[in-house]
């Protein structure tokens, strides 16, 4: 016969029982995200990529500077896409813009404003003012509108 002990969570070492406490695992926070491209209509695609320090705003190093840690953002407003998924592909010029988180709290997603730091025309104004990007734990960034359309 055989006698199988096993344990129920509790320490009888020094003849005190004690409930052990499970670890607690460290909660996972959502990031700000590498790079996101969202297209949210046919005739609105949002693209943003973190620079590295070395990136400009126009071909050949030619146009603003964007700094380590900001974003190239790409407001595409000009090219569109038919139901099938075809799009023209005519140059933007992406402006300059930092992520300001707005989250409220401790989450596993975090909600950013796009911030402008190069000059933006009233309708890229308009257009930044009406979406979000969120990000998960992973930095999947997703560009959202915040206001029902």
């Amino acid at each position: 016969m055989a006698l199988i002990i096993t344990s129920c969570g509790e320490n009888f070492d020094d003849q005190n029982r004690r409930l052990l406490t499970p670890e607690q695992q460290e909660e996972q926070l959502g990031v700000a995200p590498e790079e996101f491209r969202t297209r949210l209509n046919n005739t609105l695609l949002i693209e943003g990529n973190i620079c590295q320090g070395d990136e400009t705003t126009e071909p050949n190093g030619h146009g603003s500077l964007c700094n380590a840690g900001k974003y190239l953002i790409f407001i595409d407003n000009v090219n569109t896409c038919d139901s099938l998924g075809r799009c023209t592909d005519s140059v933007v010029i992406p402006i300059i813009a930092e992520l300001k988180d707005i989250t409220i709290g401790r989450s596993t997603v975090k909600i950013f404003d796009i911030n402008p730091l190069s000059p933006v025309s009233d309708l890229q104004g308009d257009i930044l003012t009406s979406v979000g990007v969120s990000s998960d734990v992973n930095g999947n960034g997703t560009v959202f509108f915040k206001f029902e359309r």
